[in-house]
């Protein structure tokens, strides 16, 4: 009976240590890095807003369909323009996907330019890995 208890226990120790996992700071720091690697990638992105987004991101909502969106402002000026970022997880391939949606403030127009990139990467053992660029439109 001791063994079916200590069993249990442990099982569930362990799926709620899956439930309540979050990205860690090290990891998103990381990613951070990966991004900027991407010669495509010219964005006003700060890895304080990566951190900010990404730290209290519960994981199992992500994997449960849940999709995170967040609006920011990367420049440092006073303006009408609007940045977001957003994430879900993609079932099919297993992978987390990362939308960077950003208008820059361009002082001679009307209107605020606009780009988007998409990225994809792995999260396994706490680690992001593999992250992958594969999208840019504006």
């Amino acid at each position: 009976m001791k063994k079916i208890i200590l069993v249990s226990f442990i099982f569930t120790f362990l799926i709620s240590c899956e439930i309540n996992s979050n990205f860690e700071k090290a990891s998103i720091e990381n990613l951070f890095k990966e991004l900027k690697k991407n010669s495509e990638f010219e964005s006003e992105l700060s890895e304080k807003i990566l951190v900010e987004f990404l730290y209290k991101v519960d994981i199992s909502d992500l994997k449960n369909g849940k999709s995170i969106e967040k609006e920011f402002l990367f420049e440092d000026i006073k303006c009408n323009c609007k940045d977001k970022l957003s994430i879900s997880y993609n079932k099919e391939n297993q992978r987390f996907e990362l939308n960077i949606y950003e208008e820059f403030f361009e002082e001679d127009l009307d209107w605020c330019p606009e780009s988007s990139y998409l990225f994809s990467f792995k999260f396994e053992n706490n680690k992001i890995s593999d992250v992958k660029f594969l999208h840019l439109a504006g």
